[in-house]
């Protein structure tokens, strides 16, 4: 896990995660996920992405 962050408006923990395993096959793949801690369900939100770092912006935004 290169970094988490934790949002407080959703209540989840998001982390990037990179799978460097040699058996592959038996660990997630690599991406960025997310914890709700209050159903303790992770969660792949990007597979694929080899990120070291996230970051929240926590003022609402709208993008289109």
């Amino acid at each position: 896990i290169c970094q988490m962050v934790y949002d407080e408006v959703n209540d989840c923990v998001y982390f990037a995660y990179r799978n460097n395993s040699n058996n592959q096959d038996h660990c997630p793949p690599t991406g960025i996920y997310s914890y709700n801690v209050a159903t303790g369900q992770v969660t792949c939100i990007i597979r694929g992405v080899e990120a070291y770092g996230i970051a929240i912006n926590n003022q609402p935004s709208k993008l289109f």
